[in-house]
């Protein structure tokens, strides 16, 4: 596979060199919808990876993955990261990490998508805590 790997930028300009100007923008085209999807599985691998041992919210966290918008999936990913230890010891739900990045649009995405949307994690907090806890006075008011 590495040697694929090695070898497929030479093959590639050799055929992208033989393609006309139209080709080639086409090419761009599907080059971005392959980048933007190839960020996307790496940032959905790392919020997997991260909430595999959240045995209580696990349909949550599967829910909120479907069809969020790639800049959202990335803060999403790194407020996980930087919440990981809450994520696996307090059993926390995405809307409890999401009140917790400050970040309104994805409080309101991940909000849309849930199905519970007053979840309690193992100590009975719920993601109105998290908010408070966090500062946001925006995201409290939401």
């Amino acid at each position: 596979m590495d040697e694929i790997i090695l070898r497929f930028p030479l093959m590639a300009e050799q055929i992208f060199e033989e393609l006309d100007d139209q080709n080639l923008t086409k090419c761009r085209g599907i080059s971005n919808i392959w980048y933007d999807a190839t960020e996307r599985i790496q940032w959905t691998r790392r919020i997997q990876n991260l909430t595999k041992e959240n045995k209580t919210h696990q349909s949550s966290w599967k829910l909120v993955l479907v069809k969020i918008p790639t800049e959202l999936l990335k803060k999403f990913a790194l407020t996980c990261e930087k919440y990981h230890f809450n994520i696996s010891r307090w059993q926390c739900s995405p809307l409890h990490l999401a009140t917790s990045s400050g970040d309104l649009q994805l409080l309101q995405h991940i909000y849309e998508k849930s199905k519970d949307k007053n979840p309690k994690d193992t100590l009975g907090g719920t993601p109105y805590h998290s908010a408070a806890h966090h500062g946001s006075l925006e995201i409290f008011q939401f």
